[in-house]
Parts: C-alpha cells; sequence; structure tokens
C-alpha cells in the first residue's frame, strides 16, 4: 500500500463530529490524518481497554499507525518476507 493509498483509506473515517489528529511515521516522516471524534480521543488517551475495542470504527491500520507510529507502508516493509 502507498503512502497516498493509506491516506484515501484513513479519509473514509471523517464524519462531521470528527477532529484531525495528525500522526508522523516514525520511519518516513510522512504526516498522515487520522479521523477521531473528541469522546475517541480522550479514552484513546485514557483509557487502559484494547484499542480495537476503544476505537472499533477506525481500521487496523490506522489503530497500529496510533499505536507504534508507523504507516502502513513502513510496516509491511519492516514485516515483509524475504523470499
Amino acid at each position: 500500500m502507498t503512502r497516498e493509498e493509506a491516506q484515501k483509506l484513513f479519509d473514509k473515517s471523517k464524519t462531521e463530529d470528527t477532529l484531525e489528529v495528525y500522526v508522523d511515521c516514525a520511519m518516513c516522516k510522512t504526516r498522515f490524518t487520522l479521523h477521531m471524534t473528541e469522546k475517541e480521543l480522550e479514552a484513546f488517551k485514557h483509557s487502559d481497554r484494547n484499542i480495537q475495542d476503544i476505537l472499533p470504527r477506525l481500521s487496523r491500520d490506522e489503530r497500529e499507525l496510533l499505536l507504534s507510529n508507523i504507516c502502513p507502508t513502513c510496516f509491511d516493509e519492516i514485516f515483509k518476507y524475504e523470499e
């Protein structure tokens, strides 16, 4: 997945009541925009529950970016299988 494709997928979570949350990939330094409600953002910051339970509306890639600060493209590059 390219960085542009990832951002397009991330944009699908945008609704009228979401905030823009910026996350920079620790590997490639690309800035991504995630869309979360204020309630989701506060739950993410202050909860000890699993992220998939707190943010089920977000994709697996969006949640991974929030947790690890690694974008899907870099994640795939890091964990690709060697032939």
